[in-house]
């Protein structure tokens, strides 16, 4: 199938695929979050798919600027596939990049843009699978929905909404198209994020008796910080690794000559599927009074059952159209599946096209080929899970 695209790509001949175009225009949505605004990128994909015979449901969030797009293919009795996106990106500016990072370009069979790993490319190849399925009268074992969410990147909103909705009910088997190379994403770490404040009494720095600073307050929770690693403990997955502890932003003060009243500290732990948040939220506002500690992202980890089928069918799937062998392997970031986890049965996965290295990164890019390969893995995958 070659699609008119709606985008002018430079360096793109007219012979390129549809998910390649399509890929392109959902690289020139400028779904930046914050604030976001996948509204027109659901409509671009719903669009697709209805000239290709799939009815696509845009679900607003916010007003017209946020919205999830779910499509499902009817399919037999058995349990349901989620095939599943986000359509938001990290903010871009242009330091860095060979290109403008909103508009996308191919050099080199590359399309360099901001989504192009994160992921765009494989949204576009997800729809590209599901269209091949309609048009082809493809009957797969269960229903195959197409669920392409809005806030991964901040807050989790379209996940969130999607699961309050039901659109989990009937699912079995859910593949998320993060990028991972085309290896097979067993699982990924869990992320507690976590602001920790503390308050004190201003005062003129020559006289600091007259005050109580909130930075040293703040610094003697924070001490020794090596605790902060203890509540985690050492032992590591097999396959995810150990659990860290970090401390990513400190903030204090409005003058050099002025004791802070109030100061602020972000943890990033980074946790297991053995790691209850809840109780290492209390661990630490059990650290000390003094602190106020408030969630900023509560993600928890994802782990596939090791003998679920989805493994053996997506590893056979990406052998079999790349020739290539992919490893089982974790993940080290989270995603929309820390949503999906806690309500959903299903087996969760984690397959898309892209080096996760790239992500987020100047001059992001992924190889054309990769997802023309993501788009037959995922139709191949579809005709056979169960």
């Amino acid at each position: 199938m070659i699609a008119t695209p709606s985008t002018d790509v430079p360096g793109l001949d007219g012979t390129a695929s549809d998910v390649v175009r399509l890929a392109a225009d959902l690289v020139a949505c400028r779904t930046a979050n914050p604030p976001g605004r996948e509204a027109p990128a659901c409509r671009v994909v719903a669009d697709y798919l209805g000239r290709h015979g799939v009815v696509a449901e845009v679900r607003a969030l916010d007003g017209d600027a946020r919205a999830n797009l779910v499509a499902r293919l009817p399919g037999g009795d058995g349990p349901g596939l989620m095939l599943s996106g986000h359509l938001d990106v990290v903010p871009a500016n242009a330091d860095g990049w060979r290109t403008d990072p909103f508009v996308p370009t191919v050099i080199d069979g590359r399309m360099h843009g901001r989504g192009t790993v994160d992921m765009k490319g494989a949204v576009a190849a997800m729809a590209v699978a599901v269209a091949r399925l309609a048009e082809r009268g493809t009957v797969p074992p269960g229903d195959v929905v197409l669920a392409l969410t809005a806030g991964e990147e901040v807050d989790f909103a379209g996940a969130r909404a999607l699961a309050a909705e039901g659109a989990l009910d009937g699912i079995g088997t859910i593949v998320i198209g993060e990028p991972t190379g085309l290896d097979v994403g067993i699982g990924h770490k869990g992320a507690l994020w976590v602001d920790v404040a503390t308050a004190g009494v201003a005062a003129h720095a020559s006289q600091p008796q007259a005050g109580d600073s909130a930075l040293l307050r703040l610094l003697d929770w924070l001490e020794p910080v090596e605790t902060l690693q203890a509540l985690l403990g050492s032992d590591a997955h097999a396959l995810l690794g150990a659990p860290t502890a970090s401390v990513t932003m400190l903030s204090a003060g409005s003058a050099p000559n002025i004791l802070p009243d109030r100061a602020h500290a972000v943890l990033d732990l980074r946790t297991l599927p053995q790691h209850d948040h809840r109780a290492l939220l209390e661990a630490l506002r059990r650290r000390g009074a003094d602190a106020t500690v408030t969630v900023l992202r509560d993600a928890p980890a994802v782990m596939c059952d090791a003998d679920a089928p989805i493994l053996r069918i997506a590893a056979a799937a990406v052998t079999e159209l790349t020739g290539r062998r992919p490893r089982t392997r974790g993940l080290p970031y989270f995603t929309d599946g820390s949503v999906f986890a806690p309500c959903s049965d299903a087996a969760i996965v984690l397959l898309g096209p892209g080096d996760e290295r790239l992500a987020h990164q100047a001059d992001e890019s992924v190889e054309l080929a990769a997802l023309d390969a993501a788009a037959r893995i995922y139709e191949r995958i579809a005709r056979s899970f169960r």
